[in-house]
């Protein structure tokens, strides 16, 4: 049986309290802005774990258009523009 490969080791990031969508982008961006500071230049992989709530805290469920609880989305990639696919 092979050896089994060691995970590995990341760094948890937590962003507390609640928070409208406007605040956490700024606490996403500082994160990224720390991660700057300690010369990290790449990232493999990163998973993000929220609880919608409404202004008060309490959770909310997001449903799709068929009316469906989502409950998770994966974003492949940043948005490439014409000039990034054509080098300029």
């Amino acid at each position: 049986m092979p050896a089994k490969s060691k995970k590995p080791e990341g760094i948890r990031i937590r962003l507390n309290g609640l928070r409208t969508t406007a605040e956490l982008r700024a606490m996403l961006h500082e994160a990224i802005d720390r991660l700057d500071d300690m010369a990290v230049t790449h990232i493999r992989g990163a998973n993000l774990y929220l609880t919608p709530a409404d202004r008060n805290g309490s959770p909310v469920r997001p449903l799709d258009a068929t009316r469906r609880r989502i409950t998770e989305f994966t974003i492949e990639g940043p948005y490439r523009s014409a000039a990034d696919e054509h080098g300029l």
